[in-house]
């Protein structure tokens, strides 16, 4: 049996090289937001709990996908979903899905320490940290001005 290469009508092989290239580059950066900590067990759903309620003003920053700034979040509502396929525990801020390992929380005792000097910056801790998710590629402390 003679095995013929396939032939793709209307494509030129520069234009495949080109699609393959290309999505070589974006499904590893599209993937890179891959919800490390998103969906995780109610213990660790409970400690990220303890730190967040209405009113106050998180940030959300995926420094693996490329952003560079923080973005300030003002918490409206909080919600902990179970996902029943998964047994795991979603938390939800203003409707919307959070990663922890992309939110960031005031950190209370960093935030005691600065409060007693001149320092006029606030530290964010990344939640992970707090609910004890293992997660990568996140900077743990950042000083919001």
């Amino acid at each position: 049996m003679d095995k013929q290469p396939i032939e793709l009508r209307g494509f030129s092989g520069r234009l495949l090289s080109t699609i393959v290239i290309t999505l070589t580059v974006l499904l590893p950066a599209l993937s890179a937001r891959a919800d490390q900590c998103m969906l995780i067990p109610k213990q660790q759903a409970l400690a990220a709990m303890t730190r967040l309620e209405p009113g106050d003003k998180i940030y959300s920053l995926c420094e693996l996908c490329g952003e560079k700034q923080p973005k300030a979040i003002r918490i409206k509502t909080i919600e902990l979903v179970n996902d029943p396929r998964t047994k795991l525990w979603e938390i939800k801020i203003n409707d919307r899905g959070i990663d922890l390992a992309y939110t960031y929380v005031r950190s209370k005792d960093l935030n005691d320490r600065q409060s007693k000097s001149t320092i006029e910056t606030h530290s964010q801790i990344n939640l992970s940290i707090i609910a004890n998710c293992p997660a990568t590629g996140f900077t743990p402390i950042l000083s919001i001005k």
